[in-house]
């Protein structure tokens, strides 16, 4: 209403439809691709929402291993038994 900014994601988690929440959350933490580049909304999650750590773990500690797991990237191919993995952990380790 009027200025007032409001997150679906966080509306979800503060009224208990963690399943809504849940939705959101994995939508955000899937990397898509098109033909020009990558798409991937952690950076923008928190850039949004830069303490979502701490909201988590105190209003939906359950939503916090699906986090976590978003925060991965996991090659599909195996090579020499080894499987790629990229971890996004910037946002966790770095004061913005």
């Amino acid at each position: 209403v009027g200025v007032e900014k409001i997150s679906p994601f966080m509306w979800a988690i503060e009224t208990g439809c963690l399943d809504a929440a849940e939705a959101i959350l994995k939508d955000l933490t899937t990397i898509r691709a098109d033909r020009d580049t990558y798409y991937f909304g952690i950076d923008s999650l928190f850039e949004i929402h830069p303490d979502i750590v701490k909201r988590l773990c105190e209003d939906a500690p359950g939503l916090l291993p699906l986090f976590l797991d978003g925060c991965v990237w996991r090659s599909r191919l195996t090579e020499g038994g080894r499987r790629r993995v990229i971890y996004f952990v910037r946002h966790l380790l770095e004061d913005d």
